[in-house]
């Protein structure tokens, strides 16, 4: 698989674990939880972009 393929797919999950982490910080009111969710779900948000602008053209 290419690099660009490996790293939708780390985006992809943890897209999947920040989502629980930001519910869990918001419902229990533990900020930790709150921030590291916040973090990794912008984390998987741009790699998308990024590989988009780093990508080679064709």
């Amino acid at each position: 698989m290419s690099k660009e393929i490996i790293w939708l797919i780390i985006a992809g999950i943890a897209a999947l674990i920040a989502a629980p982490l930001i519910y869990l910080g918001l419902h229990n009111q533990v900020r930790i939880l709150l921030a590291s969710g916040f973090a990794l779900f912008t984390f998987s948000m741009l790699i998308t972009p990024f590989l988009c602008i780093t990508a080679k053209k064709k």
